[in-house]
């Protein structure tokens, strides 16, 4: 397990992913070129650092490099019969100087004296010599990382980085005299916040888990997720370093292109299902964003409307489709076949879809747009090659209610809005129907789906900008309690429309949306 997770953290070191990647791909054999390129890089780093201040710096990494090449010596000689050399006695006296260089690493980090550069590349190091300490138990590793990130983050000089660069300032201030320099500092921060989360990929079991409750940076009343946020992807891509992001779209090539992203859904597989109203197509898209095949639910010459999709635990897709002011239920399996479908009862008129994984049922959030009238959550479950009605909930409670979301708990949540529109909010409800509480989310919002790995209730909502005269597309985390805890700025150009929302298995969150960029739309799905 040690030696797994050892060469796992080959690939968390930062800049050099891709060619650490590739020369792990040809095995053992390069575990010289291995050493030397790593060697190599840091003796570059510590060309640049020759100030006393910086001592307790050039200190870890000279540990660190004699640490890492020694850990390469004592897992390849681990594997054969040597007795004149004790793998446990290196790997003792390996644990003692790397805690020597974990200490030297945080004073260097705690001395702000040192130029912010330096102090992040501390941060840096404290993380390897962490996972390299604890790769027995690597879980154990997550904490600490998770703590020198906050501390990270949190940093004064950092925030104002972030600040002064995103907002478009053009302000000079002491040390910070370009916007090159602030770009310089905002990808070196990234690169670390990366790493924590490279690391949480390999040692948490649960993929789905905390993989939003990495620390932000916060700008006054603003917080900026490092990894996700459009306008930092923008900075890292202006510099090369799109692959530090983990916010990617798809749906844009002419192979699968997307006219009119309708609605989204995933599969157990991680796959992307689209209703495309454009064409009236569904298309499918493998967990990279490749475009696998599309299908109809129902022949082009009949006028029909894909309004909603879902997908059960047997990976079978649920489409909410209306055709000449009729809405049905169309139930595909998860290869294209037609399973069965069933009419909503007579006076529905279908808003949303969900479906229920434990029980099976199919819920349906019903109710006339702009009709003034309390929208009703309805219960089907299949009967036959039929739906039969099981209950009906939320009329007390609900008004124009425009979005559902079930959690593997079997509660239910229910984006709601004021008949005025100026008020949203989401109820959850039991699976009787019975409503357990409800709070207020941020205005305009359009859609809910639930992170399963974070507890979360996640709200997609389109504000209007007064600055940039544009609506910007933005993702709300809430504890089932109502607490807010996180949001998300997805724009960066101009989002005219956000059409839906979803949450992969593995924890990632997924939106339909079409963008303005300069007069012309772009329809898309986007990855954080």
């Amino acid at each position: 397990m040690a030696e797994f997770i050892f060469k796992g953290s080959l690939l968390f070191l930062g800049e050099f992913r891709n060619k650490v990647a590739e020369m792990l791909s040809r095995g053992d054999v390069v575990a010289h070129d291995l050493r030397n390129f790593i060697l190599d890089d840091i003796k570059d780093i510590k060309s640049k650092i020759d100030s006393m201040a910086r001592t307790d710096l050039l200190a870890c990494i000279n540990i660190f490099a004699e640490e890492f090449a020694n850990m390469l010596q004592l897992f390849r000689r681990k594997r054969k019969e040597d007795k004149n050399y004790s793998p446990e006695r290196a790997l003792s006296k390996a644990m003692t100087r790397l805690d020597a260089a974990n200490l030297k690493a945080t004073n260097a980090f705690s001395n702000k004296a040192l130029d912010i550069s330096d102090r992040i590349l501390a941060a840096k190091y404290r993380i390897r010599t962490t996972l390299l300490m604890t790769l027995d138990k690597p879980a154990n590793a997550f904490t600490s990382c998770i703590t020198i990130l906050k501390q990270l983050n949190d940093d004064p000089t950092i925030q104002k980085t972030f600040g002064t660069q995103l907002s478009g300032g053009i302000k000079v201030w002491s040390g910070f005299g370009s916007s090159s320099r602030r770009a310089e500092i905002i990808s070196s921060v990234c690169e670390v916040n990366r790493l924590v989360y490279d690391i949480m990929q390999l040692v948490v079991c649960d993929e789905a888990s905390q993989f939003y409750s990495l620390p932000a940076v916060h700008i006054g009343i603003e917080v900026i997720d490092p990894l996700r946020d459009l306008k930092v992807a923008e900075v890292l891509s202006k510099r090369g370093m799109m692959n530090v992001s983990v916010l990617w779209s798809f749906g844009q090539k002419s192979d699968g292109k997307l006219k009119f992203p309708q609605s989204i859904a995933t599969n157990s597989l991680g796959d992307f299902i689209v209703a495309d109203s454009g064409d009236r197509t569904i298309k499918v898209f493998d967990r990279k964003g490749h475009f696998l095949k599309s299908f109809r639910c129902l022949s082009d010459d009949v006028e029909h409307e894909t309004l909603d999709l879902d997908t059960d635990g047997a990976d079978n897709v649920y489409l909410l489709v209306v055709k000449n002011d009729m809405y049905e239920v169309h139930v595909f399996d998860k290869h294209d076949n037609w399973i069965w479908n069933f009419p909503l009862k007579k006076t529905s008129k279908g808003r949303a879809l969900a479906v229920d994984r434990g029980t099976g049922h199919v819920l349906v959030l019903e109710g006339e747009k702009g009709a003034k009238c309390n929208a009703v959550v309805e219960v089907y479950e299949r009967s036959k090659d039929d739906g039969h009605l099981v209950r009906s909930f939320g009329e007390r409670y609900l008004s124009d209610a425009v979005d559902i979301a079930v959690a593997r708990d079997g509660r239910i949540y229910v984006l709601d809005s004021s008949f005025s529109g100026d008020r949203k909010s989401i109820s959850s409800f039991n699976g009787k129907g019975e409503r357990l509480s409800v709070f207020e989310v941020v205005p305009n919002a359009v859609a809910v789906s639930f992170h399963h790995g974070d507890s979360s209730v996640v709200v997609a909502s389109l504000p209007f900008h007064v600055d940039s005269v544009k609506r910007r597309a933005k993702i709300s985390l809430y504890s089932v309690s109502g607490n807010h805890w996180r949001t998300i700025d997805l724009d960066a150009s101009g989002v005219t429309l956000v059409e839906s929302i979803a949450v992969t298995e593995n924890g990632c969150i997924v939106v339909a949306l079409i963008e303005d960029f300069s007069g012309v739309l772009q329809n898309k799905v986007i990855v954080l």
